[in-house]
């Protein structure tokens, strides 16, 4: 009897769209739903990545399932597609004229703010291009202090008070892939995902249960 519990919790699992409080995981095996939402430019998943595919920007999405968060960690996998693309993860957005954001720029990475549609590289460092190859951005975010990683190294801890919260997404200029996207927030108060395979936010929960 117990085994055929787990199986059922396991099948209700794989039909139904969760993750759990705290942490909420986007992989774009699936057209994106609803609950992204693209400010400019031209997104769509393709071959398990989401794309952006217009030439030119700014162009930025935003993920609203997750809400305006204040304090979180966000990671996710991304390439530059064409030379010379800005890319990188966008936070405390309320739109394209209201963001920051952690990207690589112009030859170096950087904290780039959108104030009143003022743009501002408000700190940066030297990194060469690496065109087609997948790079880890993540930002943990502590108030106004943004502590920056790249390829799973701490950059620098970064402090900015003009945007205190907003929504989460992405940043590029010409054109670039995402995937693997995790969020982690105390702040995330229902944890519902679309189901595009991504269970990998439930697995944890189901072998330590």
């Amino acid at each position: 009897m117990k085994k055929i519990c787990v199986v059922s919790f396991v099948t209700f699992m794989l039909l139904t769209s969760f993750a759990f409080a705290g942490n909420m995981a986007e992989n774009f095996s699936g057209v994106l739903d609803k609950t992204w939402t693209s400010l400019a430019g031209v997104w769509a998943t393709q071959g398990g990545v989401l794309k952006q595919t217009e030439m030119g920007g700014p162009k930025m999405i935003i993920w609203k399932a997750p809400g305006e968060l204040k304090n979180f960690t966000i990671t996710v996998q991304a390439r530059q597609i064409t030379a010379d693309a800005d890319w990188g993860v966008a936070f405390r957005a309320s739109d394209i004229a209201n963001h920051y954001s952690w990207q690589w720029v112009n030859g170096h990475l950087g904290f780039v703010t959108y104030i009143a549609n003022a743009r501002t590289e408000a700190w940066t460092q030297n990194q060469p291009q690496e065109q087609n190859v997948w790079q880890e951005f993540k930002v943990v975010s502590k108030d106004t202090s943004y502590d920056l990683y790249w390829k799973g190294n701490k950059i620098n801890t970064f402090e900015h008070k003009s945007l205190t919260k907003g929504f989460l997404g992405f940043f590029v200029w010409d054109q670039a892939d995402f995937d693997n996207l995790v969020i982690e927030s105390n702040e995330i108060a229902t944890s519902a995902v679309s189901t595009q395979g991504k269970l990998s936010a439930t697995w944890g929960e189901l072998k330590s249960n």
